[in-house]
């Protein structure tokens, strides 16, 4: 009788063990479910923040979207383009300039760099007090305009970082890709635009204490749009080497 009782002491701490080690792995289980749940939301609102924060260099109330510019078969122009982003309407005090021209056409996931300077609209250098925040655009020449995120494989068209901030004047995009070609594209190119970032229209707060120089509302700011850019495949290595080394420059 005595060791009957022992036995099923045993099994009953056994089992008490059994339903300890269950609670605690339930615990540990409810943790990291807890944790994938907190991933998941903070990826949600990262991915609603992406798509909400609108690709376009605009924050205009003024804008019709998808709007056509005159007849739909038109090319759309540079000003066209500038008109559907921006509204008919706009108030530019200084301008987004290239340093030097492109050399085109552009090569598919070949690295270029080019650097950018804030003028005012007679092109004299204004070096601003506070950072801008300035990004890449690529948008066809269809009407109306489409703003081109992917390439045909559905991967990302820009490759590199594609947002910088222009201070003192000045931003520099380094190791730029654009992995398509643009023959995929309507007439054969695409709009380059490399635009300022608008946050509310409030960017005097983003100030560098240790620089001198003017403030400047991104929004007083004028993209730079360069037309008609062209983007063949990748040349062969064993042709037109010394290009190659321009565009790694």
């Amino acid at each position: 009788m005595k060791e009957f009782q022992t036995r099923i002491l045993g099994l009953l701490f056994t089992q008490n063990k059994m339903m300890v080690d269950m609670k605690e792995k339930n615990e540990v289980l409810q943790d990291t479910l807890a944790c994938l749940i907190n991933e998941v939301n903070s990826l949600k609102t990262t991915i609603k923040q992406s798509n909400t924060e609108k690709p376009a260099p605009i924050q205009s109330t003024s804008i019709i979207s998808h709007q056509v510019i005159g007849n739909s078969n038109d090319t759309v122009t540079s000003e066209n383009l500038l008109t559907y982003l921006y509204g008919p309407k706009t108030d530019f005090k200084y301008q987004i300039v290239l340093q030097s021209e492109f050399q085109l056409p552009l090569y598919r996931e070949r690295n270029f760099k080019f650097t950018v300077h804030l003028a005012d609209l007679e092109g004299n250098i204004i070096e601003n007090f506070n950072r801008i925040p300035v990004s890449i655009g690529i948008y066809s020449s269809e009407n109306p305009p489409k703003y081109i995120d992917s390439n045909t494989a559905g991967n990302k068209i820009l490759k590199g970082f594609t947002e910088k901030d222009l201070v003192n004047g000045s931003a520099t995009f380094d190791k730029i890709q654009i992995k398509e070609v643009t023959s995929h594209f309507r007439n054969g190119w695409v709009f380059f635009v490399v635009y300022p970032k608008i946050n509310g229209g409030n960017t005097s707060s983003n100030v560098i204490m240790n620089g001198n120089g003017t403030i400047v509302n991104a929004s007083e700011v004028k993209p730079l749009i360069l037309e008609k850019v062209i983007v063949k495949a990748k040349k062969t290595k064993d042709r037109d080497a010394n290009d190659e080394a321009f565009q790694e420059e």
